[in-house]
């Protein structure tokens, strides 16, 4: 009886492929590892038909592969390739769906694509939620569980909010002082949201937060 191919050593193989610049080899041998079973290359073979990387792409495909992987394997991390995959299409209410699941599941990656699917929206409810999930990324209790660059990019994008409701209050204060601005009822929202005043900028941490990878 022939031993079963190790399906973990056929993805890092597919891995090192792709970051080689080898798309044709890294999808051959991801196919060998969905088609084995194993949820890891499932998922990267939605990831490649969803983006397109190297084949057509088909969001049909990437769909029935992220479903596979999901079958086999209802992890966090699952979730969040389903999501990019939705977001890529423009349909931004399966794609919240699937990154509140991931984020639910004690993912807090995920936090940062949500809060900039919702800040895409423009309205003042999800804006007020992207800000939380901002603040959330930030925050002490996550640092171990994300990497620099998402943290750094959550607080970047904090700031940019901060200087808008400046100028935004500055301006609406300067034409009409006694009324209320829709941006001054954002950052009351903000405030509920988060437990913190909203133009407070979050402070860089003594350490720097370790990457989860």
């Amino acid at each position: 009886m022939s031993e079963q191919p190790d399906t973990w050593q056929i993805y890092l193989e597919a891995d090192e492929k792709e970051d080689a610049g080898d798309l044709v080899g890294a999808f051959d041998l991801f196919m060998q590892g969905a088609r084995l079973g194993d949820a890891d290359c499932q998922n990267r073979l939605g990831i490649i038909y969803g983006a397109g990387l190297g084949v057509g792409k088909s969001f049909s495909k990437a769909m029935y592969w992220h479903q596979r992987a999901w079958t086999t394997s209802r992890q966090s991390y699952l979730c969040s390739g389903i999501a990019v995959t939705y977001a890529q299409a423009g349909n931004q209410k399966q794609a919240e769906f699937w990154w509140h699941k991931a984020l639910a599941q004690g993912d807090s990656s995920t936090a940062l694509p949500l809060a900039k699917l919702l800040l895409k929206t423009r309205r003042r409810h999800d804006i007020a939620r992207a800000i939380a999930l901002l603040k959330f990324t930030v925050s002490r209790s996550v640092w171990k569980q994300i990497s620099l660059a998402d943290w750094e990019e959550a607080r970047d994008l904090l700031l940019q909010l901060r200087k808008s409701w400046r100028t935004v209050l500055n301006r609406r204060s300067s034409e009409a002082p006694a009324s209320p601005s829709t941006c001054g009822r954002l950052v009351l929202q903000a405030q509920r949201l988060s437990g913190t005043k909203a133009n407070t900028v979050p402070i860089r941490p003594s350490k720097q937060p370790r990457c989860a990878r």
